[in-house]
C-alpha cells in the first residue's frame, strides 16, 4: 500500500464544507417569494439549528467512526459486517437441544435480516452514484443561469454543453492535483463570491428600516412549501463532506469543530444578506433567482449597475465553487462504491494515481470485494488500506487521487445539460433526501442496533461520541426524519419515476455481472478438470510405457477413470 498524506486541516475541511452547502446566499432568492422576507428570516435561523446541526454532528459522529474516503458508504457496510460476523461464529458447544433449536432460530433469522441489508446497502449505493451525476450536471446549468443576463447566448443549449465541458475539465484538472490544491481553491472562491455580497450589506447599510421587514409584507398566498423546500436545499450535503476524512487530519477534532463552524456561516451567509436586500425590496413578487443583482441597481450608488456585475460574476463563481468540492466529494465515494464491488461492471474505476511528481504511482486495487454477500473488515480502516504510511523511499509521494472516478463524474454530468435547472434540482432533491433518509437510519443502527458498530466496538474515547440513551438519539433524529419522510412524500412524480426506473436498470445490470462471473467461474473449473484430466492421462502412458505389457485403448480409459 501506498501513503496519503493528511492535507486538509480545519479551515480548510471548514470552507470545503461550507461550499458544499451554501456558497453565499444565491439561489434562496425564491424563499422571499414564497413567503416574504419576514418569514423567511425566521426560517433561516430556525432550518439551520433544526436541520443542519443535528445533520452536522451524527455526520460528524459516523465520520469519525469510519474516517476514511467514502466515508458514507461505510455506514451502510458496517450493518451488513455486523451480521456476518455474527453469522460467521461457531455453533456455542456443550448447549442443550433447546437451546440449539433457539440458536438455529437466530440464524435464520439472522440470515433473513442480511439479505435485506444486502439489499438496502444495493439501494443505498446505486441512489449514491445517480445523486453524484445529478448533483454535478446542476452547477454548469446554474452557471449558466446566473451570467446569461449578460451573455444572452448562454441560453442556448449547445453553448451550455461547452461551458459544462470546459468546467468540468478545468476543475477535473484541480482534482488530479490533490484536495491540498481543491482546498486552497476555496480561499479563492470565498473571496470571490463573498466579496460583492460584503459590499452590498455595506452599501444597504444607510437605508436600513426594520418596518420593512414586517410580519404584514407578504405574498399574496403564502407558498410555505416553497419556502421549506428552499431552505432546506439550501442548508443540506453534511454528508458529503465526510468522504473527505481519508485526507483529513485528526478527524475526531476536526469534523466536528468545522461541521459546527459550518453552521453559523450558514445562517450568516443567508440571514445577513437576504434582511438587508429586503431593506431595498420589500415586495416579495421581485424576488426570484438572481435577484440579488436586479435589487442591487436600487441601492444609492449602484444605480449604473456596476454591483450588478459583480453580484452576477460572483453568483457564477459561486457555481463553480460548488461543482469544484462536489466533484472531491463524490469522486471518492464513487471509488469506494467500485472498490466495494457495489456498483456493476466499475472494477475499473478501482484506481488511485497522483499527478503531483513525474514520478507517477498507479494503485490498483484489486482486493475488490465483487461476492453476493457484500464483506469489509472489522477494521475503521477497511478501506483505508490503500491509503495507509509506508516509511520507503520508493513511497514518499503522496497526492493519491480516485482519477478514473474523477473523469467519470466530471463526464456523465455533461449528458443531462439538455434538462433545465428545475427538472435538474427536483431529480437531484428527491436523491439528497432519499440518500439523507437511508442515513439517519443508518446511523441508529449503528448506536442501537442488536448486531450495530456499538454492540461490537464500545466508544473508547478515539471517535467522536454524542454521550446519551436513545432519548439523545430520537432529540438528534427527529426533525431531520420528519423534514426528510414531508419531503419525500410531497416530491413529484417524475423524480420518483426516473428513480425508479434507472434503478431496476441498475439492479438488472447487477444481475448480469453475476451471471458472467458464474459463466466465468463455470469456464475455469471445466479447464482444471480438462488439465488435471491430461496429467493423469499423461501419468498414465509414462506408467504404460516403463511397463513389458502392451496395453489395449480399453485398458488406457480403464486406467485414466
Amino acid at each position: 500500500p501506498i501513503s496519503q498524506e493528511k492535507t486538509l486541516g480545519v479551515l480548510q475541511m471548514t470552507l470545503i464544507t461550507y461550499f458544499l452547502i451554501c456558497a453565499g446566499p444565491y439561489g434562496l432568492e425564491e424563499a422571499i417569494a414564497g413567503a416574504g422576507p419576514f418569514l423567511s428570516l425566521v426560517a433561516i435561523i430556525l432550518v439551520p439549528f433544526l436541520l443542519s446541526f443535528p445533520l452536522s454532528l451524527f455526520c460528524a459522529e459516523m465520520g469519525t467512526i469510519f474516517p476514511q474516503t467514502g466515508s458514507t458508504i461505510m455506514w451502510a457496510l458496517d450493518i451488513v459486517h455486523g451480521f456476518e460476523k455474527f453469522l460467521s461464529q461457531p455453533i456455542p458447544a456443550f448447549i442443550s437441544p433447546a437451546q440449539n433449536l433457539e440458536y438455529q432460530s437466530k440464524i435464520k433469522k439472522a440470515s433473513k435480516q442480511l439479505k435485506i441489508a444486502n439489499f438496502v446497502v444495493r439501494v443505498y449505493s446505486y441512489t449514491l452514484a445517480m445523486k453524484a451525476v445529478a448533483d454535478n450536471s446542476m452547477y454548469p446549468t446554474l452557471f449558466c443561469d446566473y451570467l446569461s443576463t449578460m451573455v444572452p447566448a448562454l441560453e442556448l443549449w449547445y453553448w451550455r454543453i461547452v461551458v459544462a465541458v470546459v468546467s468540468f475539465f478545468f476543475l477535473g484538472w484541480l482534482n488530479f492535483y490533490g484536495l491540498d490544491i481543491v482546498g486552497w481553491m476555496q480561499y479563492v472562491f470565498t473571496v470571490v463570491v463573498l466579496a460583492p455580497i460584503l459590499i452590498m450589506v455595506f452599501m444597504t447599510f444607510p437605508k436600513w428600516d426594520f418596518a420593512h421587514l414586517s410580519p404584514k409584507i407578504q405574498p399574496e398566498e403564502i407558498d410555505i412549501g416553497l419556502l421549506l423546500s428552499n431552505v432546506v436545499w439550501c442548508c443540506m450535503g453534511f454528508d458529503q463532506s465526510t468522504n473527505l476524512l481519508g485526507d483529513v487530519r485528526n478527524p475526531k477534532r476536526t469534523m466536528p469543530i468545522s461541521m459546527i463552524l459550518v453552521v453559523i456561516m450558514v445562517v450568516i451567509s443567508y440571514f445577513v444578506p437576504v434582511m438587508s436586500a429586503a431593506m431595498i425590496e420589500t415586495d416579495p413578487a421581485q424576488w426570484y433567482s438572481g435577484a440579488f443583482a436586479e435589487i442591487s441597481i436600487k441601492i444609492p450608488g449602484c444605480e449604473n449597475g456596476w454591483l450588478k456585475y459583480m453580484l452576477t460574476i460572483a453568483g457564477a463563481i459561486s457555481a463553480l465553487s460548488i461543482q469544484n468540492a462536489s466533484i472531491a466529494c463524490t469522486s471518492r465515494e464513487m471509488f469506494t462504491n467500485a472498490h466495494c464491488g457495489l456498483l456493476p461492471f466499475a472494477g475499473w474505476m478501482d484506481k488511485l494515481k497522483t499527478f503531483k511528481k513525474q514520478k507517477h504511482i498507479q494503485v490498483d486495487n484489486q482486493s475488490s470485494v465483487h461476492s453476493e454477500s457484500l464483506q469489509t473488515d472489522d477494521t475503521n480502516n477497511s478501506l483505508n488500506a490503500d491509503y495507509e504510511v509506508m516509511n520507503d523511499e520508493d513511497f514518499e509521494e503522496s497526492g493519491l487521487v480516485p482519477w478514473i472516478t474523477i473523469i467519470v463524474v466530471s463526464t456523465l454530468p455533461i449528458a443531462l445539460m439538455f434538462f433545465d435547472f428545475a427538472t435538474l434540482v427536483t431529480i437531484d432533491g428527491f436523491l439528497m433526501i432519499f440518500s439523507m433518509f437511508l442515513q439517519i437510519w443508518f446511523y441508529v443502527y449503528a448506536r442501537h442496533g442488536k448486531f450495530g458498530h456499538y454492540s461490537r466496538h464500545p466508544p473508547d474515547g478515539t471517535t467522536f461520541y454524542l454521550h446519551g440513551s436513545v432519548w439523545m438519539t430520537i432529540a438528534m433524529i427527529g426533525t431531520p426524519l420528519i423534514v426528510s419522510t414531508v419531503l419525500i412524500t410531497t416530491n413529484g412524480w417524475l423524480s420518483v419515476i426516473i428513480y425508479l426506473i434507472i434503478l431496476v436498470a441498475m439492479f438488472a445490470l447487477w444481475g448480469v455481472e453475476c451471471l458472467v462471473k458464474r459463466c466465468k467461474n463455470k469456464g475455469k473449473e471445466h479447464q482444471l478438470a480438462n488439465q488435471r484430466e491430461v496429467l493423469m492421462t499423461n501419468q498414465v502412458y509414462q506408467q504404460v510405457e516403463s511397463s513389458d505389457d502392451v496395453p489395449t485403448p480399453q485398458i488406457l480409459v480403464e486406467k485414466v477413470i
